[in-house]
């Protein structure tokens, strides 16, 4: 029996262009240009603002904790899914509880979703959230979903993962619940072979940010600029940027060694600098 394959990715000359682009201007870490460019894109072509991050795990992770997931907490979510849309509950200290499928979809059973609330309800102790899993391409039945939610006052996380691109009655999977969750590692709609985006109304993606980015401040110790011209010669290429003024500078993390500096053959100043990477963006508080 032959294989169906999830999603097989399509590569061209085009992304051979864009990468080649990232190394000439020398944006290759977790932030520049091209990455704010794709969170513009995806914004437009979703209606919510986006937050790109390491992996869709890492999307749910941060948007489980915007909904205020944590220790002790029940998360209702898919049965039918990857085991990523589970592990960060557990992450977070709460305890996944699976909701089993309706046939006509293999997604979520509104039905038993609704039984599951109501049960928990008389119980007096509702879960935190709810992650809604659309499954290669197939949205769940949201509308229900949701109404058997919002009589309860629970938040849902929808796991799009494989469904960019797909809609529910018109509107952009990923976009009806409280936040959503996109994949795009290699076997995804669209792929970077890794990654992922958070979408959300509000502040909740400036917070996610701010979270995804180690608590980072806005200080002028973590500006990047990229190289953008040849070095002069006898410089390092691998140590000179240039200012927007035309004087070749480097910039570090507040962690890095003073820079030392020389004249080089041209008589122009280059700077040399061995700091730390950029900090990373994860799920990590």
């Amino acid at each position: 029996m032959s294989r169906i394959l999830l999603s097989v990715p399509h590569l061209g000359g085009r992304e051979v262009r864009h990468v080649g682009a990232a190394f000439a201007s020398n944006w290759v870490s977790t932030v520049g240009p091209q990455l704010e460019e794709f969170e513009r894109a995806f914004e437009a072509r979703l209606g919510l603002p986006s937050l790109a991050v390491a992996s869709g795990t890492a999307a749910i992770h941060l948007g489980l904790r915007l909904l205020g997931v944590g220790p002790g907490d029940e998360v209702l979510v898919s049965d039918l899914t990857f085991v990523a849309s589970v592990n960060p509950i557990r992450y977070l200290g709460a305890t996944p509880v699976l909701v089993d499928s309706d046939p006509a979809t293999w997604t979520m059973s509104p039905a038993l979703l609704a039984e599951a609330l109501e049960e928990r309800a008389r119980r007096g102790r509702l879960p935190r959230a709810v992650v809604v899993v659309h499954l290669y391409g197939q949205c769940a039945d949201l509308e229900p979903i949701l109404a058997a939610c919002a009589r309860h006052d629970v938040p849902v996380l929808e796991d799009a993962a494989e469904a960019l691109g797909a809609s529910y009655r018109g509107r952009p999977a990923g976009t009806l619940g409280d936040v959503g969750a996109f994949s795009f590692n290699g076997n995804k709609i669209i792929t970077c072979s890794g990654g992922g985006m958070l979408v959300a109304r509000g502040e909740r993606v400036a917070k996610a940010r701010h979270w995804a980015t180690q608590a980072r401040e806005a200080r002028a110790e973590y500006r990047r600029r990229p190289r953008t011209a040849s070095p002069p010669a006898g410089c390092p290429a691998s140590s000179w940027t240039k200012t927007r003024s035309g004087r070749a500078a480097t910039t570090s993390s507040p962690r890095s060694r003073p820079p030392t500096s020389r004249r080089d053959p041209c008589g122009s100043r280059c700077t040399s600098s061995r700091s730390t990477p950029d900090a990373r963006r994860s799920a990590a508080p």
